[in-house]
């Protein structure tokens, strides 16, 4: 079990579009808590498998998903298609310990759950409910929730059945947005969606807040659209469709060179050199964790 906890505050970051940084947030965030001391899994339910290629690197990627059958190595893909049959997935096999600690590089504490390019066709499987809380039921089943501080889920860019399982098994949410106008109306829908989910299974999901990537902090329209989806999450609020604690996280990620490089690099920022970035994410995450429902025990 975690120091002191008493299980694992499970964050999903959601967005119905690719390209807004939820990958990049999952994986700076969930470097910046691992270097805090803190036991973080990271889960990969997008079949783009983009957490997995920068966490693990492209060579232990391809060498343990082109190998086919053969592979030791299992996924998000086994976890749901072994449904029922629990000689099939072994959570042992799947989750690998201290992803980041290779070469000179030492990262302790950061595990990942990987997904792979077979889970495009894995949907066909989920037959009814069940299956979509599989992933709940296995990390409080096999009781890996109790060796975590927190578990990140990077979700794929749609509300497929994947992503609603991840927010089943999840207590929170977390909506990463580019600071367009457009956005505002995605994550009306967003919304709508992630509650109907909540009604149909009884779950007391929360949103978190947002967190804005991509932007300029000196454009005009960047904060004209930050103002007006603000003010939309005020409405959200009122209507009961949101939390009221949610927030806009600050500070707000600018489209730096340096978060490219990290991913060349497979490594989270907080390792590297790139300060500059390095120290935007520390203090996003800082501001992340200061949200008080992240102090409430979950149940």
């Amino acid at each position: 079990m975690a120091d002191g906890q008493k299980k694992a505050k499970v964050i999903s970051f959601i967005n119905f579009k690719g390209g807004v940084g939820k990958t990049s947030n999952t994986v700076n965030i969930a470097g910046e808590l691992a270097r805090n001391g803190n036991r973080v899994l990271v889960i990969d339910m997008d079949p783009q498998a983009n957490s997995s290629v920068w966490l693990m690197g492209r060579s232990m990627f391809t060498e343990l998903y082109q190998r086919g059958d053969d592979s030791q190595q299992q996924t998000v893909q086994h976890l749901f298609l072994a449904r029922g049959d629990r000689n099939k997935f072994h959570i042992g096999r799947a989750i690998i310990k201290n992803v980041c600690s290779r070469g000179k590089i030492v990262l302790r504490n950061l595990d990942l759950l990987p997904a792979d390019y077979n889970m495009i066709d894995l949907e066909q499987h989920f037959a009814d409910d069940l299956a979509t809380l599989r992933l709940r039921y296995v990390l409080h089943k096999e009781k890996i929730i109790n060796n975590y501080n927190y578990v990140l889920i990077d979700c794929a860019p749609s509300f497929s059945k994947l992503t609603r399982s991840a927010l089943l098994a999840s207590d929170f949410y977390i909506i990463p947005a580019i600071p367009d106008f457009l956005s505002r109306f995605g994550i009306n829908i967003l919304t709508i969606k992630v509650n109907e989910t909540v009604a149909e299974f009884n779950t007391n999901l929360k949103l978190l807040g947002i967190t804005f990537n991509l932007g300029n902090s000196v454009a005009t329209l960047n904060q004209e659209a930050i103002d007006s989806i603000t003010s939309n999450l005020d409405e959200l609020k009122i209507n009961g469709m949101v939390d009221n604690d949610a927030r806009i996280f600050k500070p707000w990620i600018p489209h730096l060179i340096g978060i490219t490089k990290a991913s060349d690099l497979n490594f989270p920022l907080v390792v590297t050199n790139l300060n500059k970035e390095k120290g935007l994410y520390a203090d996003l995450t800082k501001d992340i964790l200061s949200h008080k429902n992240l102090h409430r025990d979950t149940k």
